[in-house]
This record gives C-alpha cells, structure tokens and sequence, in this order.
C-alpha cells in the first residue's frame, strides 16, 4: 500500500491544501458504521441521514457518489477523505481502503475527525 504522508524536516508549518468540495467526500467512521457527506460538512451538497453498516452499503455508496462527482461539470476525479472516529476498528479502516481500491478510486487521504463530525457517528 503506498501512503503519502506530509515532509516534517523542513521544520516550518505547511499551509493547509485546499480542495475542491465537489470532488471531495468524506467518510466518518464509527464501530461497524460509517456516516458520509459530499463537500462541506456545514454546508455539504448531500449527505447521509443515518449511519449504515460499513460491510453491506459502503460499496453502493462509493459508486453512487463516483458517478455523482464524474457527472458535475469542470470535475476530475473524486478524492475521498477517510476519518476514522475514536470508536472506529482498524478492520473498518482497511476494508474501506479495500473498498476505495475496488471502486478504482485512486486518491483518498486518512485524517482526524472535527469535533462535530465525532458526535455524527
């Protein structure tokens, strides 16, 4: 598995990247579950009312939501951010990773849940 993670040798703080949030969807992981949105958590362009079962809908949501960010105008391709809550189990994490393969999927990024986005799931 390859993992890009950020140079700390350059000893000056990086600014933040910013990323498109029509090609973004994010990914709150829970124990089992997982809670989603596309774009900004505050104001996203869709997200999930509930949180579903990892193994059984994740797939179906991926898919949906690679078709959905294909389809919108001036759009490359979908960048999914996985953060996993302080409740989320390392298989979860590795069989999203598995599933983001699956789907051909080739840009995601691993990272730490905001405040708000923890008490989601």
């Amino acid at each position: 598995m390859d993992i890009a993670m950020p140079d700390k040798t350059k000893g000056e703080a990086t600014p933040p990247v910013l990323i498109d949030e029509n090609r973004t969807a994010t990914l709150i992981l829970g124990d089992g579950k997982f809670m989603w949105y596309h774009g900004d958590f505050k104001k996203p362009i869709a997200f999930s009312e509930k949180p579903s079962d990892i193994e059984k809908t994740l797939p179906q949501v991926l898919a949906q939501l690679k078709a959905k960010i294909s389809n919108m105008p001036n759009s490359k391709d979908m960048i999914v951010l996985i953060k996993p809550s302080k409740e989320a189990r390392t298989k979860d994490v590795i069989h999203t990773i598995d599933e983001i393969k699956h789907q051909n999927i080739t840009r995601y990024v691993i990272g730490k849940t905001q405040e708000e986005e923890e008490n989601s799931c």
